[in-house]
């Protein structure tokens, strides 16, 4: 089996996970219907990144998918913390400063 060269994220979650829709375009993860964009997984990568233009588009796109890694391990995290009610609200946050 012969897959294409960029195979997208997103591709690569539904093909794990069994999707049924395609997710919009710029959307590389969606958690518990909160989505995970490409712009934030580019911005993210871009401010790890040591020197522009240093590595292959082979490593870049496994970098990008650590970065992707991360995030969806970040969002699955406070989604738990949210739920459990663990999440301090603003004013809370604001009182510690304070």
């Amino acid at each position: 089996m012969h897959l294409p060269k960029r195979l997208t994220a997103a591709a690569v979650l539904c093909l794990l996970a069994g999707c049924h829709k395609a997710p919009p375009a710029n959307v590389a993860a969606t958690i518990n219907n909160r989505p995970i964009t490409f712009e934030e997984v580019d911005r993210i990568y871009q401010s790890q990144l040591s020197s522009p233009g240093a590595t292959s588009d082979d490593l870049a796109q496994i970098q990008k998918l650590e970065v992707l890694r991360s995030l969806i391990e970040s969002e699955i995290m406070l989604q738990r913390a949210e739920k459990m009610g663990l999440m301090a609200t603003d004013a809370e946050v604001d009182a510690k400063f304070a």
